[in-house]
């Protein structure tokens, strides 16, 4: 046992000599015999078939990782286990004269590698100890093991419970502190498989991530020398920096990232890099990436280079986005209601969906202003980008700005490691939607304006400037008219938002609308209710449709719900000072300044926007998404005067 105190490997996954001499005593403890030179039999026929049925989906995610692993060892005598949580062979693939051998100690498909059965080895301790473990000759129980080396490493699943284990064994030889380095790299991305599968099929279909663990997954990686010289690059690598394989192979990566030589610093003196934004120029253009890296060392523990790991950023953000819930779920089909008022919007709103410029909601609480900001984004060329909301009103004045522009590390007391990105950039190809605009403190609303002028930000903390292309769609359920007159909002933040205003009606001016929601709601609450859909006696609905719903849609909706919970009575009575004192007739409640013909609203646009850019017709017609000879066409078509 001399021998396993005096062995070291990578200090990050040392073992210690007390684990492996635990394990030799239970080997000894369950009668394994030192000296066998056959494994007992395992799994076979049907209870195999079972196992690898319920296995299905660790085989098949590990299947193409697994083989990319293979392939860097390949021809030097190694082969590559997939075992499952119980330590039973699930596949193995390598090289022949090892798996030969391998094959004559009864190592199959279906063989039990646990201390049980075979004694201490690294599949075995990696499953007991939940680490990853690299065991080399003398250091296995079993006599016919010390020709190996074997390094192994845990899978877990979501919930981080053991689901298997990946296990690389050679001559021991052969032993090396990057074999045990690549089986965790591969384990890794096999959980980052099963993870991203689980939550997004339709993202991992895209990103073809079950080919192999170096050419299938979004992420690059580059292995590289001491002096940045790559050695190793992956596809996804080549692709991002626009560079084939066969040119990457000796180019200095410093020598691409801007900066390069700063994280070249960090590297020498032995810092870990995670997750740094960095900028790569490629074909003349500025790129993001998020960068991570290790240092590597030679046998004689002399640092020999770095592995680096690349992702776009806007993956990371598209990621990001996707587990907290960025993203826009209602369309316009989605938008319950028939009413002439209702459709009008619609129809507007889809008109505009794909113009660049920014939206103005404007409506009353709870008539469903973020609904429609979501199918507006949905049906514009940014669709498959972030959406992300923010509420302006619900953020205290001393934290809107970091959570809008971000933040770098350090920037402030409490700041978190690594710093933040913001709002803005996570809607970058995407579109912003501020509620409750008409809460935004004066002094984040010259911020604000800035960025819709200039579409750039700069981080707090930060003096680099970082350019953005993000849609703002802003709603308020406040008169920001009357607001600039109180001196609470800025005239020329109200005019760069309201380049197309958008008046959403309260659902007492819906004529015909309530009846719909009504029965919508019904058959909605019913089902999350796990209820029949309820009979609402006719004096009950008469009222339901004669209310004046001051809360608008989220109010009915509440209402519905009580009435689904108590099977069609109310636990509570409707105000009578807001019932209508007949049924609402078909245009009673439509108010003339607010509906107005596509042309009319087009033309207040041009006039709000020329006057938010100082009469610039480039501006505006850029803001627009015209062409300037189209706007000066419609500035005569609608014999728009000069300001």
């Amino acid at each position: 046992m001399e021998k396993i105190a005096a062995h070291r490997f990578i200090e990050r996954y040392e073992i210690h000599r007390s684990l492996v001499e635990d394990s030799h005593k239970r080997s000894e403890d369950y009668g394994v015999k030192k000296d066998t030179t056959y494994i007992p039999d395992g799994f076979k026929g049907k209870r195999l078939e079972e196992l690898l049925l319920e296995n299905e989906e660790l085989l098949r995610i590990s299947k193409p990782i697994t083989e990319t692993l293979y392939n860097y060892v390949k021809d030097t005598g190694f082969f590559l286990e997939v075992i499952d949580k119980n330590g039973i062979i699930l596949n193995i693939i390598g090289d022949d004269d090892i798996e030969k051998r391998s094959l004559d100690m009864n190592m199959i498909v279906g063989t039990d590698m646990s201390e049980k059965s075979a004694g201490t080895n690294a599949i075995s301790l990696a499953l007991q100890e939940d680490c990853p473990i690299q065991l080399v000759g003398e250091e296995h129980y079993l006599e016919i093991f010390h020709q190996f080396t074997c390094s192994a490493a845990v899978v877990h699943n979501e919930e981080r419970n053991i689901i298997g284990c990946i296990n690389l064994t050679g001559w021991s030889n052969r032993v090396h502190k990057h074999t045990l380095a690549l089986v965790v790299a591969a384990v890794r991305s096999i959980e980052n498989q099963i993870k991203v599968g689980r939550k997004q099929n339709e993202l991992t279909e895209a990103y073809n991530y079950t080919n192999t663990i170096m050419n299938s997954l979004d992420i690059g990686i580059l292995a590289v020398d001491f002096d940045g010289r790559i050695k190793l690059i992956n596809y996804a690598a080549c692709k991002m920096i626009n560079i084939y394989k066969e040119e990457a192979v000796g180019h200095n990566i410093f020598q691409l990232i801007e900066d390069g030589m700063e994280l070249r610093r960090l590297l020498v003196k032995g810092k870990q890099v995670e997750n740094k934004e960095i900028n790569i120029v490629i074909s003349g253009r500025t790129k993001k990436f998020v960068l991570s890296s290790n240092q590597s060392y030679d046998k004689n523990h002399k640092l020999s280079g770095y592995i680096i790991i690349l992702k776009d950023i806007r993956t990371v953000f598209k990621l990001v986005n996707q587990y907290v819930g960025m993203t826009a779920q209602y369309d316009f089909d989605m938008i319950i209601g028939k009413s002439p008022e209702l459709l009008q919007v619609k129809e507007y709103a889809k008109k505009v969906s794909k113009s660049p410029s920014t939206i103005l909601i404007q409506g009353e609480s709870g008539t469903g202003k973020e609904l429609l900001a979501q199918a507006i984004h949905n049906n514009s060329d940014r669709a498959h980008n972030s959406f992300v909301a923010i509420n302006c009103g619900a953020i205290p004045n001393s934290l809107i700005e970091s959570e809008l522009f971000g933040y770098v590390e350090g920037a402030f007391t409490g700041a978190r490691k690594g710093g933040y990105s913001g709002k803005l950039a996570l809607a970058d190809k995407g579109t912003l939607f501020l509620d409750e605009i008409g809460e935004m403190p004066l002094h984040m609303q010259v911020h604000l304006l800035r960025f819709l002028q200039e579409g750039r930000i700069t981080r707090l903390g930060d003096n680099k400037v970082i350019y953005l292309d993000v849609r703002i769609i802003a709603a308020t359920n406040k008169d920001l008219k009357e607001e600039v007159k109180m001196g609470r909002f800025r005239e020329d933040l109200y005019y760069r938002l309201s380049v197309i205003p958008i008046y959403l009606p309260p659902l007492r001016d819906r004529s015909g609308d309530i009846g719909l929601l009504i029965e919508y709601f019904l058959r909605n609450k019913a089902i999350s209710l796990r209820k029949e859909i309820p009979q609402i006696k006719g004096a009950l609905y008469k009222k339901l449709l004669a209310y004046h719903w001051p809360g608008n849609i989220r109010e009915l909706e509440n209402c519905i719900e009580n009435i689904v919970n108590f099977d069609g009575e109310m636990s509570f009575a409707i105000d009578a000072d807001n019932l209508a004192d007949s049924q609402p007739q078909e245009a009673a409640y439509i108010q003339e300044d607010r509906l107005q013909s596509l042309e009319s609203i087009e033309k207040e646009a041009i006039k709000n926007c020329l006057h938010a850019c100082n009469q610039n017709y480039s501006m505006a017609a850029k803001i627009l998404g015209i062409t300037r000879s189209t706007l000066y066409a419609k500035i005569k078509k609608y014999k728009i005067e000069s300001a």
